[in-house]
């Protein structure tokens, strides 16, 4: 059915929620016959509105922390092995030529 009425969360579809609510509790042939559908029909497109839209929020809040995160990453890589990553490549090109020189010399 639907989610219980808290104005907190479901402040757009409240009034809908109350009008179905409503047609309900005007009796259960009403309901059998469908005269509660117009009601309900329209509370489900208003919750599935509004469950996108949080949805859309939450997402655009995701993608600017792990923007944020990544700027923070990249702060902390360019203080540790200066802009550009130089120092990593130069250790990097140091350890790919100790270890070359440590297989020359296994050899002999």
């Amino acid at each position: 059915m639907h989610p219980q009425f808290d104005e907190r969360r479901i402040s757009k579809c409240g009034k809908l929620i109350e009008a179905l609510e409503e047609c309900h509790r005007l009796g259960m042939i009403d309901r059998i016959f469908g005269a509660c559908n117009t009601q309900k029909e329209a509370l489900v497109l208003c919750l599935r509105q509004d469950r996108y839209d949080r949805q859309r929020e939450h997402l655009e809040k995701s993608l600017q922390r792990n923007k944020e995160m990544k700027q923070k990453w990249k702060k902390i890589d360019e203080e540790e092995y200066g802009p550009g990553g130089y120092l990593r490549e130069v250790e990097q090109k140091k350890r790919e030529g100790t270890t070359a020189t440590s297989s020359n010399t296994q050899e002999q």
